[in-house]
């Protein structure tokens, strides 16, 4: 059985700093904008997601441009339809501006920084660090040095603590909207953005405390507004439509190349032999 699995609204991938000695050129807003123009990111999506393929055979997979927020329809504001306002362009491919940002930020030759990623990222992932790293090598306008780091390290000192110098070569942003807000804009105990906005900080405090469900969602479009014009993270490649298999005669429940965490192993798991009616 072949069947449909909607884009997620729970994560996306994104490039972002550490909190350990920032090189002051990635403090100029300019060049965080510049990074994100520079590449055609949506591109890259549809190459993981084999879109052009499945249009070929009639199937028109959902896409979504990635943003600082989840794409959840209740909050999220897109780009391409302009709703984030002046500041929609700042997602949008445009080698020429990206490096007449460069320029005026006195970086005409680009700039260079250790991309880091997981030892253990395999598939899909480890396709996207590579697209990542080769686009942006090309553009000139950043260059990564690929570095790679055991899954304990990245887990720990780069995702949750942001405690390296350079930059995260792509990984998806998850966790739940409460931690991933406060991991990443929020100043003090707890949050680790290498980036000190006191009036983002009291945005993302402000949209926890709320207790009205409408009033809390005009905060996180508050946010999301706020970041278009900072990119304290760059969003990468969005997120996009796919399509799973389930063999009911062999009762599987996951077939992944994606690894169990630690192990470098994929995951593969299904009822065992000795189970009642595993055989049908």
């Amino acid at each position: 059985v072949m069947y449909g699995v909607q884009p997620s609204q729970e994560i996306f991938n994104r490039l972002s700093w550490g909190n350990q000695d920032l090189d002051p050129a990635f403090n100029d807003a300019r060049v965080r904008i510049a990074i994100r123009r520079a590449v055609d990111w949506d591109k890259i999506r549809d190459v993981l997601a084999n879109k052009q393929r499945f249009a070929a055979e009639g199937i028109d997979l959902e896409t979504y441009t990635a943003t600082h927020l989840f794409n959840d329809p209740n909050y999220w504001l897109d780009p391409a339809k302009g709703e984030l306002g002046e500041h929609s362009r700042n997602y949008l491919f445009d080698l020429a501006e990206a490096k007449k940002l460069m320029a005026a930020a006195n970086h005409p030759d680009g700039l260079e920084a250790d991309g880091y990623y997981g030892a253990d990222v395999m598939g899909v992932g480890l396709d996207r660090i590579n697209l990542t790293i080769d686009a942006l090598n090309q553009t000139g306008i950043l260059r990564l040095k690929p570095v790679a780091e055991p899954a304990a390290t990245v887990v720990n000192k780069i995702y949750v603590q942001n405690a390296f110098k350079g930059m995260l070569a792509n990984l998806a942003a998850g966790g739940g909207l409460d931690f991933y807000l406060k991991n990443f804009y929020a100043i003090g105990p707890g949050g680790t953005q290498p980036f000190k906005d006191q009036a983002l900080n009291d945005l993302v405090l402000k949209q926890a405390r709320e207790l009205d469900v409408n009033a809390r969602l005009e905060v996180l479009k508050d946010i999301q507004r706020h970041l278009a014009r900072e990119f304290y993270i760059v969003p990468a490649d969005g997120n996009y439509g796919s399509f799973t298999f389930q063999w009911p005669w062999l009762h599987n429940i996951i077939y992944s190349d994606s690894p169990i965490p630690g192990s470098g192993q994929a995951q593969k798991v299904w009822l065992d032999e000795k189970m009642p009616n595993r055989n049908g």
